[in-house]
């Protein structure tokens, strides 16, 4: 739980420095609540939208995750890829 706080504190820090437009930065927020909800699908949407509005690495790495936790390897693949090229 503490990892996942953690995780959710830091990709906020990030998020709020790179000046994200608002729309992008609150669906990556909801994306990364539904995440620690377990709210998967309602994550990768969120995600997505983030993504679809301004593509970060966050929202990437986040949405790779996602993928992982539903055993989806080759999205999880395809998001880690755009992530690091970011």
């Amino acid at each position: 739980m503490n990892k996942h706080l953690f995780r959710l504190f830091c990709c906020l820090a990030v998020t709020m420095s790179c000046c994200q437009s608002d729309d992008s930065s609150e669906n990556l927020l909801k994306g990364l609540v539904a995440i620690e909800t377990k709210d998967y699908y309602d994550a990768i949407s969120y995600l997505t939208l983030s993504i679809n509005q301004k593509p970060n690495s966050d929202a990437y790495y986040n949405r790779a995750l996602v993928f992982s936790y539903l055993g989806d390897s080759c999205k999880f693949c395809d998001d880690l890829k755009q992530a690091v090229n970011m």
